[in-house]
């Protein structure tokens, strides 16, 4: 069996974003968001979050390395002069090159960094994804996979995209088990499959 789960991305950007995606969530239409921990506007979306009571909406981690400030210091690579991340296209462009150990340890601790923030607010980490589907880029997948486990993250959302479909990230993204939880176990809150559906392409995977 498969539910559809309608997934609201980019929730912490601004907060015109975040009434409109409350919105959809309070009269029913969203039932999973992706937070931006690098958000300009964290703090109102944190806020809201903690305000649904008990309208249970499944909350992920919105990994960001193309746009804004990051959250680490002293990043050398993933940023440009003014401190800020290089911007899609320039990001995507670095991101497509694996193998280079010193932007895989920037990539590293800038993502543990950003779910550090969201853990330490409170919430709750339901499932991964990124900004623009930065996880899955050849440099970056390899190191979402091990901070996902490193976290007891138990969801990866994984957009159908042949840009994205390569080797490396085949190859990693395979499915993993929930830690803690038994053979039977199911997907985000309000899923009853491991495979799920989204209004555009997209799957979650369970790590096993």
């Amino acid at each position: 069996m498969k539910r559809l789960i309608v997934n609201a991305d980019d929730l912490a950007a601004d907060e015109a974003r975040n009434a409109g995606i409350f919105e959809a969530i309070e009269h029913g239409r969203v039932t999973s968001v992706s937070l931006l921990p690098n958000g300009p506007a964290l703090e109102d979306a944190l806020h809201r979050i903690r305000s649904l009571g008990r309208r249970r909406v499944s909350v992920g981690v919105h990994l960001n390395l193309s746009e804004g400030r990051p959250v680490s210091p002293d990043l050398r690579l993933l940023t440009g002069p003014d401190t800020f991340f290089l911007g899609k296209t320039s990001a995507q462009n670095l991101l497509m090159r694996p193998g280079d150990q010193a932007i895989q340890k920037e990539i590293s601790r800038e993502m543990s960094a950003q779910i550090r923030v969201l853990l330490d607010s409170g919430i709750q980490i339901d499932h991964l994804d990124g900004h623009q589907h930065v996880h899955l880029f050849p440099a970056v997948i390899g190191s979402a996979v091990r901070i996902a486990e490193e976290y007891k993250v138990p969801w990866m959302r994984m957009p159908r995209n042949r840009l994205l479909s390569t080797p490396t990230v085949r190859s990693q993204g395979r499915r993993w088990k929930r830690p803690g939880a038994s053979a039977k176990s199911q997907g985000p809150p309000g899923s009853t499959s491991k495979e799920q559906v989204f209004l555009s392409p997209t799957t979650f995977v369970a790590f096993t």
